[in-house]
């Protein structure tokens, strides 16, 4: 029985009911993905909206569902491969990842990921604007001030800010 209960450390309250996702509790992060349950997931909400993201899109509900309960989807954007950070603010969606597109490759022959952060119009997930970033975000590493700064935690430490 114990061997089949959730065990990621996000939790997130889906279709009224609270879904657990992501890495182990108290594992180190090396040790990737719960085995159950462990898929990659972000909710934000607010009053008139919901953004889910999960690996290769972010997804606008509405706040209606179908006859069924199922959630109806506005919009779709698969710009981010691997969205790690979303929020909500009056005029945009800002959410922050690795790109879906690959760098062509470096001196050394690798390919390494590009990392952006992108704001979408929240009534159609069309781009307003989006700028790169040097590395990864840090999971839930994005705040938005505010007067409209996008804020941004990398995972390396540094601290990037888009605004004035």
């Amino acid at each position: 029985m114990f061997q089949r209960a959730p065990r990621g450390r996000e939790l997130f309250v889906v279709d009224n009911e609270v879904r657990v996702f992501d890495q182990l509790l108290y594992a180190p992060p090396e040790n990737g993905p719960s085995r159950y349950f462990g898929g990659h997931f972000l909710q934000v909400s607010s009053t008139d909206m919901v953004i889910r993201a999960t690996n290769n899109r972010l997804v606008r509900l509405a706040t209606e569902k179908t006859e069924d309960g199922k959630p109806i989807g506005v919009w779709q954007n698969t710009t981010l491969r691997d969205p790690r950070a979303l929020a909500i603010c009056r005029n945009a969606v800002v959410a922050a990842g690795e790109v879906a597109r690959v760098n062509p490759q470096e001196e050394d022959g690798e390919t390494r990921p590009s990392h952006a952060v992108l704001a979408l119009d929240p009534s159609n997930g069309k781009p307003i604007w989006s700028q790169p970033l040097p590395t990864a975000p840090a999971p839930w590493g994005l705040a938005i001030s505010r007067d409209g700064d996008v804020i941004i935690t990398l995972v390396d430490g540094r601290v990037v800010c888009f605004g004035s």
